[in-house]
Parts: structure tokens; C-alpha cells; sequence
């Protein structure tokens, strides 16, 4: 039912011929013409007689219509981006007979019996879907209109920061494309010469090994997950240095506070970014100016409270250099700014 409803019985049998259906709720047939027309399922016996005075007759199973099911995909096509997709996994296992076509191949092409698509050029096809058993009975049918986006527009080439240590972070990218409402951005960090990690949202950078990383991103549309604009890749060199970072906002060379009129001390319990939960153990602090100030480390070492504590001397800038080592075995020196009044 709903595939081929109607036959023409024949016979090579000479004489007049008159069909004959035993059981017409399923099957009737033109008693002159042998035209048959399916009427719903079960079993029919059509029989002939011939003028001759010869007889036969033949069973016909009336098979119920297709069950209705749409293929599936859930991957998203796009020129430039992801140009195959696989048909999904809910179609039946006794449709032993797959066949699928493509209504517009000019858009997207189907594997004929394994319904992959293969996107070449944008626009809409409709693919449909027929599902046999070994018998040839179509016991399933359906179809599914895919689209293939259009290439995403070029993004704007961002800006990102290389972090000056092997295992340091880098500042958040800038001057790229700025994702609207509705859309969402996604960093990548392709390893080359060295190799590094990337802060997904953010685009910053934390080397892990020397050498050369190339950095992109992409503007991906929320509910369809096309991609709406695509960087070019930026190439970004990790230094090959033992330095380690602080986090901020104790950075190395910056300035800490505003203007101290007394003595005063940093909390150096804190962690070196790219190594959480690393013990570091400080020493040797030193002042390049010990009119202005001197300084010392006092506090359980390693971990625990561990203060910088700064003397006051005098009155200017004057810069306070530390060492530190951490339980992984890097190394560092920070340099800190403190000025008196």
C-alpha cells in the first residue's frame, strides 16, 4: 500500500480469459483485462479460467504502506568548514535495501546506498529516502531538505599576546572580530614548532613549550552552528625562558600599590599561573637602592603566609628583585616597584 497498488495479471494460457479475485477487500481484478488493484493488506488468491477449460491461480500478499521516516544528519554543512555529513543512526535495521537521492546535486550530492552528502555549493536539496527489506517491500520512507551555508566572512586578524615564559600566560587578544547576541567565539591554538594552550573564550595564551603556535578564531551562530566569520591564522613565538609569572596583578617589572609614606609588605602566597597548586619556595630578596629601601622574606617557606616585607630608607622608586623556585623545578626572578614618599 502506498507503492505499487495496481498490477496487470497475464497468461500465456490461449482462450478467453476470466479473472477472478477470491477475496476483493484486498485484492479486485477486471474479470477481461486482468487489471489489479490493491485495496488494503492481506492475502488474495487471483485465478483464471479459460475458455479451454484451463485453470490456475496465484497467491498475492498486500503489503501495509511504508512507515514514514525521515533521515537523519546531524553534522552542519558550510563551504570552507564541514563539507560531508553521514546520515544518522535511526533508520531501521530490517530496511536491508537503502537507497537515498539527491533532488539537487548541484548543492549537495548523497551516496546512493550509504547516504553520505557531500556539500558543493550553497543552497537547499531535498533527500529522499527509501528503506527495502529482502523481499524488496518498502518498509520505510522519508525525506530531509539539507542546507549548505555559505563560506563565513573573513574576521578581523586579532592581536594576541605571547606570554614571556615557557609556562607563563599572555594577555587577552584583542582587535578581532566582536561576536554579537546570539553568537559565540571559539579560540583554537594549533601547535607547530612549540606548543601551548588556549583560553577558549578568551583567546590568551599559556606557552608549555618553546617554539612557534599558530592562533585563529571562529564566530559560530549559537542555534545553527554555522560559522559566521573565520580569522586568519596568527603565528605567535613562546620564548624559551625559565621565568614563571605570578598572577596578576603581581607582575614581574610592574609597580606594586600607589605611594607608600611607611614600610610596607606583599602576601606571596599565590599562584604562578600555568602551575596551580605548585609549592614555591622565595629567597634572595634585594633592593637596587638600599637608601631608599631593604627588604626580606619572612613567613613559613616554602608555602604557607610569605610576605615580602619593604623597609622604607627614604623617599623615590626603588626596585625589589626576588627569587623563587616552585615544586615542578622552574625557576624565576621578579622584579617589583615601589615608590615612597
Amino acid at each position: 500500500m502506498g507503492e505499487t497498488t495496481e498490477l496487470i495479471a497475464a497468461t500465456i494460457e490461449l482462450g478467453t480469459i476470466i479473472w477472478s479475485s477470491n477475496n476483493p477487500n484486498v485484492v479486485t481484478i477486471n474479470s477481461t483485462t486482468g487489471k489489479i488493484t490493491a485495496k488494503a493488506p492481506g492475502i488474495a488468491t487471483i485465478s483464471y479460467a479459460s475458455s479451454n477449460g484451463k485453470k490456475n491461480f496465484i497467491n498475492l500478499n498486500v503489503h501495509g504502506e511504508a512507515m514514514a521516516k525521515n533521515p537523519t544528519y546531524t553534522q552542519v554543512l558550510q563551504m570552507g568548514e564541514v563539507t560531508t555529513a553521514t546520515v544518522g543512526t535511526g533508520l531501521s535495521a530490517s530496511a536491508t535495501n537503502k537507497s537515498f537521492v539527491s533532488s539537487t546535486t548541484s548543492v549537495a550530492t548523497v551516496n546512493a546506498t550509504t547516504g553520505q552528502l557531500t556539500a558543493i555549493s550553497p543552497g537547499s536539496s531535498v533527500i529522499t529516502y527509501v528503506g527495502k527489506d529482502n523481499n524488496g517491500v518498502v518498509v520505510e520512507k522519508g525525506t530531509i531538505t539539507v542546507t549548505v551555508y555559505s563560506q563565513a566572512a573573513v574576521g578581523a586578524v586579532p592581536t594576541v599576546s605571547a606570554p614571556f615564559s615557557v609556562i607563563g600566560w599572555g594577555s587577552a587578544a584583542t582587535g578581532f572580530t566582536t561576536p554579537v547576541t546570539g553568537q559565540s567565539i571559539i579560540w583554537t591554538a594549533n601547535n607547530g614548532t612549540g606548543s601551548a594552550f588556549i583560553h577558549p573564550s578568551t583567546g590568551a595564551i599559556r606557552g608549555v613549550t618553546a617554539g612557534d603556535v599558530t592562533v585563529a578564531y571562529k564566530i559560530v551562530d549559537i542555534n545553527t552552528k554555522v560559522v559566521v566569520y573565520k580569522s586568519a591564522p596568527v603565528s605567535i613565538s613562546i620564548p624559551d625562558t625559565p621565568r614563571v609569572n605570578i598572577s596578576a596583578p603581581y607582575v614581574d617589572e610592574g609597580t606594586i600599590g600607589g605611594t607608600y609614606s611607611s614600610s610596607t609588605n606583599v602576601n606571596l602566597t599565590g599562584v604562578i599561573v600555568g602551575e596551580d597548586n605548585a609549592i614555591v619556595l622565595f629567597s634572595n630578596p634585594r633592593s637596587n637602592d638600599i637608601n631608599i629601601a631593604t627588604a626580606v622574606i619572612v613567613g613559613p617557606n616554602p608555602s604557607g603566609h610569605v610576605f615580602l616585607n619593604v623597609e622604607k630608607k627614604g623617599v623615590g622608586a626603588v626596585q625589589i628583585t626576588f627569587d623563587y623556585t616552585d615544586s615542578n623545578n622552574k625557576t624565576g626572578t621578579m622584579t617589583w616597584t615601589f615608590n615612597f614618599q
